[in-house]
């Protein structure tokens, strides 16, 4: 099983990773291996969102040792994992990509997303006059740069119906010494609160894909010094 290997951001959080590379089927014949409940007539209609789901039940049945370690999500569509409210947790999905942040000091955004000219059309949509005016923005890598780190910022807010636009401003982007890794600087104005926001984004160039992750500022970003190294990863990954 394409799983893999675990990344850590200082002692805090730690990021859960699936490739997908199995079919739906595969993926539930893994599950009832390890004896988790799911009733197949349950599952989401779509094959894409049927490998998503059962690699997010897989992730967290080998993170929590226990097959019930199950996503649920408030009214509002936010992830928690049941049995365990304690605990601060991030989704994301892209094409062939599942992506699972949790914390149990502090909360966090994660969004990945493949690199395509769907966003220069969407340019509007997220990107403020400020930011236009500020950055350079020249290509759909810096866009998605910008989509991604937003999106990480509105699941860190957790306020309904902000707008990605208009209470989200990315304030810098610096390449690291670390390679196609870069450190950006946010302010969120969601439900009239202001929040500086920390933001460490990712370029995979050979899979066209960006992983961005966000905390508040006076949190994890202090005492990891980034801007230096994006993360480590664990030693060992299940295969």
């Amino acid at each position: 099983m394409p799983r893999l290997k675990n990344q850590y951001f200082g002692n805090s959080i730690t990021v859960l990773r699936w490739k997908l590379t199995e079919s739906w089927q595969e993926l539930l014949g893994h599950c009832m291996a390890k004896r988790m409940k799911i009733d197949s007539g349950s599952l989401p209609k779509t094959d894409k969102r049927r490998c998503e789901m059962l690699a997010e039940r897989l992730l967290l049945s080998e993170c929590f040792m226990s097959p019930s370690a199950v996503l649920e999500h408030d009214p509002h569509g936010a992830p928690r994992i049941a049995l365990h409210d304690d605990v601060h947790v991030s989704i994301s999905h892209t094409r062939g990509m599942v992506l699972i942040a949790l914390s149990e000091h502090e909360p966090m955004g994660i969004d990945v997303e493949c690199i395509s000219e769907r966003v220069v059309k969407l340019r509007e949509k997220f990107v403020n006059d400020n930011e236009t005016a500020e950055l350079s923005l020249v290509d759909a890598t810096d866009l998605t740069l910008v989509w991604t780190a937003k999106e990480a910022m509105y699941k860190l807010a957790g306020v309904p119906g902000a707008s990605l636009r208009d209470d989200f401003t990315i304030r810098s982007m610096v390449l690291t010494k670390a390679s196609d890794t870069l450190s950006l600087w946010g302010l969120s104005t969601a439900a009239g609160e202001r929040h500086d926001v920390q933001i460490l984004s990712t370029i995979d160039r050979r899979e066209a894909i960006v992983t961005t992750l966000a905390v508040y500022a006076h949190t994890t970003a202090e005492r990891l010094g980034w801007g230096y190294s994006f993360c480590h990863e664990e030693d060992d990954a299940s295969q």
